[in-house]
């Protein structure tokens, strides 16, 4: 009698021991397939090319997103656009334009509206549009290479003319990138010179 309790002892022993065994290495096995790895993160992933951006208007009397620190007889602003990755402002030459070497330097500004600092700010320019050579150069600026979340940056295009007559269209791009999740934005910042009222 004793024997059969003690047979019936060791099996329970031996069925439980067997029973922790199992559930032990089965938890083992499945915990690495249930771990998810990776970072949970509440900040939007911004793709493609374009740079995000919230424009200020700095002339609101004028509904002009735009300044320029000197003005030039026969030159006249007509309108700015500022649609998505391109802001772009349009200046009329009028009539009897002064022959003269004219250097104006025109400032847009724009805050980071995304969660993520904008990193590595470079500005390139390039003069798309010069048929008669009128526009002499043209150089660009930015007040940060860095730009937080909710900071503003003023992006500055000096260019240098000579206007002979109204002749040809000009027109001179800025192009603007940060850095932001890691990749290169774009963002540009075009002039436009026109003459004979064309667009």
């Amino acid at each position: 009698m004793k024997n059969k309790v003690k047979n019936k002892l060791y099996v329970i022993t031996v069925g439980i021991a067997f029973l922790i065994l199992s559930l032990s290495v089965g938890y083992a096995f499945f915990r690495d397939t249930l771990t998810i790895n990776g970072v949970a993160s509440t900040v939007d992933y911004y793709n493609g090319n374009m740079l995000p951006t919230n424009p200020i208007m700095l002339v609101p009397s004028e509904n002009r997103y735009h300044e320029y620190d000197t003005t030039r007889s026969k030159l006249t602003w007509r309108k700015d656009y500022w649609v998505g990755d391109t802001f772009i402002t349009i200046w009329n030459k009028g009539s009897g334009i002064a022959i003269s070497r004219k250097t104006i330097t025109y400032t847009i500004s724009f805050t980071n509206p995304t969660e993520l600092p904008y990193t590595n700010g470079q500005i390139t320019t390039e003069i798309l549009n010069n048929d008669l050579g009128y526009i002499k150069s043209a150089s660009g600026s930015l007040s940060k290479t860095t730009i937080n979340p909710g900071e503003s940056v003023e992006v500055k295009l000096t260019i240098t003319s000579n206007f002979l007559s109204r002749l040809e269209d000009q027109d001179i791009k800025a192009t603007i990138s940060y850095e932001l999740q890691g990749e290169k934005r774009y963002f540009y910042f075009i002039v436009k010179y026109r003459g004979w009222d064309n667009e």
